[in-house]
């Protein structure tokens, strides 16, 4: 578990997802990691995917987009993450940036935009290679 002030990460064993949740904008060193340390809870945990909580996050730097998908998606890959969540307000009037995030995911994963858990759990619930 790493809790910080820009961040906070675990591992939802129920789901097995790692949780990351977003408390403010951050970039660089801060944004990453975090990352880091859900890259390592995903090589931990078997068929692990992942959910991000992003409804208090205003967005990611073009740099740690492109490190998103260059080092931590192949990482996410390569532990056997099939699963991209990410948690948001519908109401959200800017969501470009998810949109970019999302087009480089959907290259490697399956990718939902959700409004809670309880969207998750359906999917996974439906997904065969889940349990």
């Amino acid at each position: 578990m790493l809790l910080s002030d820009c961040c906070d990460v675990l591992y939802a064993t129920e789901l097995n997802c790692v949780f990351i949740k977003w408390k403010r904008y951050c970039e660089g060193d801060e944004y990453r990691r975090p990352l880091l340390h859900a890259a390592d809870i995903l090589r931990q945990h078997d068929g692990c995917n992942i959910v991000m909580d992003i409804r208090e996050s205003t967005g990611f730097s073009d740099d740690d987009t492109a490190w998103l998908h260059e080092i931590f998606s192949v990482a996410a890959l390569n532990f056997g993450c099939r699963h991209f969540f990410f948690i948001r307000n519908c109401s959200s009037a800017d969501t470009r940036w998810l949109d970019d995030q999302t087009a480089l995911l959907q290259r490697s994963f399956s990718v939902h935009c959700c409004e809670g858990f309880d969207d998750i759990k359906l999917i996974l619930l439906s997904d065969p290679m889940q349990y």
